[in-house]
């Protein structure tokens, strides 16, 4: 059995297909940043930084971003062990212990003016003035790099779908920059080389993720659908800077003021929300784009144009999708 299984589509039909690029679909220049863009063999060069629009030409900026380690100060944890040389005042918001002499003690020994915040650095400088050791942890963090700039001329497809969008150009161009070889056919992968990977439709539409390989008479692969979702949760982080040190000396003090105010056995997002209210504290929101799987679906392994980095299909999920969803599902597609 071969594992190089051959398109349905041979070179010659495909000059006579008619061109399926969506044309009529247009952006603006902001629509159009942090769009990600592929080779035709699927293969990631970056996402859309910015457009140089001349004359005779646009180009397109691209970003790449690369994961690196950093070692970031832990603020509790040196907050805690500052308290324990630190005398604590009762304070007259709701008798709960505060910690303003830290802060005060912070301003002089530093030549603070009384306007200006105590940052994380401001609190290790003087955590080292006293002889104490400064703890850190490490954290994992995006730094975004150049990844040069490409003519428009060379796109071939741009789509853009509830999952997000996508620029597919008419070349191989990462390929060839990684010296990978460029093949007619798709071979075979298994679920460990397409878990996870991005699935855009020929329309370059964003669609979902790969889930796994399928084996039956035609094999195919699994794939979830998937979209973005806005929604507004509280943000502890800005929370706790704003009670931490002034009012408290740590998360875990604040949690325990909260359910022993609301005589509660564990604190949760809600009882903190009701306790900020209660006491005319601010509570700070975060927007936030959430990931929502939808539903799954299958896609012939004939059905599939390019696997690269992302797995490009050879038709429009609309088509893929007849006959195998639920009138439900196809409304969610078509919006």
């Amino acid at each position: 059995m071969s594992t190089f299984p051959k398109l349905p589509e041979t070179q010659v039909a495909h000059q006579n297909q008619p061109d399926r690029r969506n044309t009529r679909v247009k952006f603006t220049e902001s629509e159009l940043l942090n769009t990600i863009v592929v080779d035709s063999e699927g293969y990631v060069i970056g996402k859309i930084d910015s457009l140089r629009i001349e004359p005779e030409e646009i180009f397109i900026k691209l970003y790449g971003m690369e994961k690196e380690k950093h070692q970031v100060l832990d603020r509790e944890a040196l907050i805690e062990r500052l308290a324990k040389l630190t005398p604590r005042k009762q304070g007259t918001f709701g008798n709960v212990p505060q910690s303003l002499d830290l802060s005060r003690m912070i301003r002089e020994q530093l030549g603070l003016g009384p306007s200006e915040t105590v940052t994380e650095e401001h609190v290790a400088r003087f955590a080292e003035s006293l002889g104490l050791s400064v703890p850190y942890i490490v954290q994992e963090q995006e730094t975004r790099t150049d990844r040069g700039s490409i003519p428009w001329a060379l796109v071939d497809r741009v789509g853009c779908s509830d999952f997000g969008r996508c620029v597919i150009l008419k070349e191989p161009y990462e390929a060839r920059k990684r010296g990978i070889e460029v093949r007619e056919g798709v071979p075979y992968r298994s679920k460990k080389e397409l878990e996870g990977k991005l699935v855009v439709d020929s329309e370059a539409k964003p669609v979902g993720t790969a889930l796994e390989i399928l084996i039956g008479i035609t094999h195919g692969i699994l794939v979830q659908k998937e979209s973005y979702k806005q929604e507004e949760t509280t943000d502890l982080d800005k929370l706790g800077k704003s009670l931490i040190p002034s009012r408290f000396h740590s998360f875990e003090d604040f949690k325990k003021k909260v359910g022993k105010d609301l005589d509660k056995k564990t604190v949760g997002i809600a009882e903190i929300s009701s306790w900020c209210k209660r006491n005319n504290v601010p509570l700070p929101i975060r927007r936030e784009t959430r990931v929502v799987a939808d539903f799954e679906f299958s896609v012939d392994w004939n059905d599939i144009a390019k696997i690269g980095d992302v797995i490009i299909l050879s038709r429009t999920i609309e088509e893929l999708a007849q006959g195998q969803m639920s009138q439900k599902n196809l409304e969610l597609l078509v919006q």
